[in-house]
Parts: C-alpha cells; sequence; structure tokens
C-alpha cells in the first residue's frame, strides 16, 4: 500500500514538472535554459515562517509580512523560499500597546526582520491599557 501511495506521488509531480517545462519551452523555446529554470524552481527549499502573539492584559494586535503570507490577528504561519528576507509588522489594536518581539534577527521598533535559513518562530507581545 505504501508502494502504491510513493508511486502516484512521483507520477503526479512528474507530470506537473513535464507540464511546466513545456509552459516555459513555449515562453524560451525548447531549450536547457527553459529545462534549468523548471529544475530550479522545484529544488528551492521553502521554510516555514510561524508567528505568535504573546496578549498580556487582554492585549491585542496584528502582524502582517512583507513579502505578503501572513496577516494574523491570531497565530499564523507562512512559508518562505530560502534566503528570504521576512518583514513582520506589529499594530497593536486600540487600547493596546506593542512592547517587543523575541525570535527575530532584527528589530527596529514595531519591525522584526527574519531570514528564512530554517524554520523559524517569532513571538510578538502586546499588553492591555486601560483608556480611563
Amino acid at each position: 500500500m505504501l508502494y502504491l501511495l510513493f508511486f502516484f506521488s512521483g507520477a503526479s509531480a512528474l507530470i506537473y514538472e513535464v507540464v511546466w517545462v513545456r509552459v516555459f519551452a513555449n515562453v524560451f523555446g525548447n531549450t536547457v535554459y527553459s529545462a534549468s529554470i523548471v529544475t530550479a524552481i522545484f529544488m528551492l527549499k521553502r521554510f516555514t515562517l510561524t508567528v505568535s502573539k504573546s496578549n498580556v492584559l487582554l492585549g491585542q494586535g496584528t502582524v502582517t509580512s512583507s513579502p505578503s503570507g501572513i496577516n494574523c490577528g491570531a497565530a499564523c504561519a507562512s512559508d518562505y523560499v530560502t534566503r528570504t528576507a521576512v518583514t513582520l509588522t506589529a499594530t497593536p489594536a486600540l487600547g493596546s500597546l506593542f512592547t517587543g518581539w523575541s525570535g527575530c534577527d532584527a528589530v527596529n521598533g514595531s519591525t522584526c526582520t527574519v531570514t528564512m535559513t530554517a524554520g523559524k518562530q517569532v513571538t510578538a507581545s502586546f499588553v492591555g491599557v486601560s483608556l480611563f
């Protein structure tokens, strides 16, 4: 049964790759260049960036990313190609303050930069404040 699953998985990947080779052959001609582009794209390693929030005293906020992929009010994650520099921006909700990041490569105020060389976990901390 397991061999059958591996067979169908490999067969579907091969069909997908052949389709892309034919698409690039239409664009670049039937050359080694078009085949190498498809091979390079399939070989790009991807890593998951997971964002969680620490909400103290009912603090709330959102985290967004550039390049896009993360736009969350709760814990969220997105996959990025290796060596991609991802910039996260924290925005506190009304009645909350952003207090900091953990797990970042670099921090500048409410922004955090992470270079994807492995799967990473980042936490944005928010604290609730009294409006009275």
